[in-house]
């Protein structure tokens, strides 16, 4: 009698444990993803705002010298990228274009851009 009625109880429960915690997990699954559409929200946003930025702007939060500093623009608009350029590096080369973006961000954080 005993035994049946721990089986009934676990018969019962189980269930309803297991719907509980699997509720539970999407929970937190959806609450990562909308996290994760945030930062990369932010983070296309910021990328947006440097693709615009003029390159002295760029150069100049860099604190370069004069000499120095006009090179830095000429080569920054020598490497503007072009939208095929950037697709590629995002499909080829995630961890670089993961450190532009954090390097974006950066300078976005000290009003460089």
């Amino acid at each position: 009698m005993r035994a049946g009625a721990i089986v009934g109880a676990f018969l019962t429960f189980a269930p309803a444990y297991f719907t509980g915690r699997h509720d539970a997990n999407q929970a937190s699954a959806t609450v990562a993803l909308e996290n994760s559409v945030r930062v990369l929200r932010k983070r296309n946003q910021i990328n947006d705002e440097v693709s615009a930025s003029d390159a002295a702007a760029i150069c100049g939060c860099y604190g370069l010298s004069v000499d120095v500093e006009a090179e830095c623009v000429r080569r920054v608009r020598e490497a503007a990228a072009e939208l095929q350029t950037t697709v590629t590096i995002l499909k080829t080369d995630r961890l670089f274009a993961d450190q532009v973006s954090t390097h974006n961000c950066f300078g976005a954080s000290q009003g460089c851009w």
